[in-house]
């Protein structure tokens, strides 16, 4: 392939999976896939897991020290209003998926409180009876914005040590990670979390 080409054809590609595509993104994520190599490196992948999962520990802590502020809120809630912000209207199961809840009944339960405290509103699938699509309303969209702009102050902080280059490299890194994963789950969940109980138990044979 002739090199303007492929440059076309990755750009493309990059525009096509990514939200506000721009140039310095396109080329950091180019390049750092052309340098990808292939050999297994479990020492940097735990390594790893073990920092994101640090990172979302802290993000949850600075989270609910922002919903203390906030009376009638609660951390899932503001989850899925923020999914909801995204997509408006959808149906209830597509929320769960979203959320990536794995027990239905409790996201279930997640969403008949929120009924409850007039923050989302539901009605009957014009395309299909038995579904039902859910919506915030004007109260989930008024909470939803003062925590989300709370919350943006507050999480802030935990981004202060690292400068604009070295946050778009995470940006794109996890983004890459997070999205081919959540498209497993989110197409198939049951198959997707079938495999990965098979792959755990087989590692530990």
């Amino acid at each position: 392939m002739k090199p303007l080409v492929e440059l076309i054809t990755a750009w493309q590609a990059f525009a096509d999976t990514h939200r506000d595509p721009d140039v310095e993104s396109f080329c950091c994520d180019y390049l750092s896939n052309k340098n990808q190599k292939d050999d297994p490196d479990p020492e940097r992948d735990v390594l790893l897991s073990k920092l994101i999962g640090k990172s979302g520990s802290l993000i949850k802590t600075y989270l609910k020290l922002a919903l203390r502020q906030i009376p009638d809120m609660e951390m899932e809630w503001f989850y899925i209003l923020d999914t909801l912000n995204d997509h408006k209207e959808i149906r209830k199961t597509d929320v769960i998926s979203f959320r990536l809840l794995l027990e239905p009944t409790t996201g279930i339960d997640i969403l008949n409180r929120m009924l409850k405290a007039g923050l989302i509103s539901e009605r009957v699938d014009p395309a299909d009876k038995r579904a039902r699509l859910i919506k915030p309303t004007d109260k989930g969209i008024e909470s939803y914005k003062k925590v989300n702009s709370l919350f943006n102050q507050v999480i802030s902080l935990l981004f202060t040590s690292l400068n604009k280059d070295q946050k778009a490299m995470l940006i794109l890194a996890l983004g890459k990670l997070t999205n081919e994963h959540y498209e497993k789950i989110v197409e198939n969940k049951t198959q997707a979390i079938g495999e990965i109980e098979t792959f755990i138990k087989d590692s530990i044979k």
